[in-house]
């Protein structure tokens, strides 16, 4: 059950942010986002969200999705204003109203309060026009 303190937290910030305004292609290459607003945990569902609607010819179909872009193949990093780093990998594919999403999360939790003021990611596999978004709260 969440305390209020949280619960304040998720109504007035929880929200989807896009990093990208336009679609990028990913590759084995760090693909960098510079953040002029940084990004910060609220909760421990906090998690990155790789948007696959756009133009992607397996989007449609799942099990082609999941072959094509197997677990843990797709990495990032969210990095401090301090320079500390912490990892996500995709964990699996998310469908909802239409849209396909990647999910990027950690291992362990996402620190709550972190200002992330950079994103790094790169793909084991090319992935053509995808967005990139930040998720607050449980998607």
């Amino acid at each position: 059950m969440l305390n209020l303190k949280t619960y304040i937290l998720i109504l007035f910030f929880g929200k989807a942010v896009l990093l990208t305004p336009y679609p990028v292609d990913l590759g084995p290459n760090w693909y960098e986002i510079q953040l002029n607003n940084p990004i910060s945990a609220i909760t421990k569902d906090a998690a990155l969200y790789l948007d696959f609607t756009l133009k992607n010819d397996c989007s449609r179909d799942p099990k082609a999705l999941d072959s094509k872009i197997p677990k843990e193949t797709i990495v990032a990093e969210l990095i401090s204003e301090s320079g500390a780093t912490h990892e996500l990998k995709n964990s699996g594919f998310i469908y909802k109203e239409k849209r396909i999403y990647a999910k990027l999360t950690s291992e362990g939790t996402i620190p709550v309060g972190i200002k992330f003021n950079k994103v790094c990611i790169k793909s084991l596999n090319r992935i053509n026009s995808v967005l990139i978004v930040w998720n607050n709260v449980k998607f």
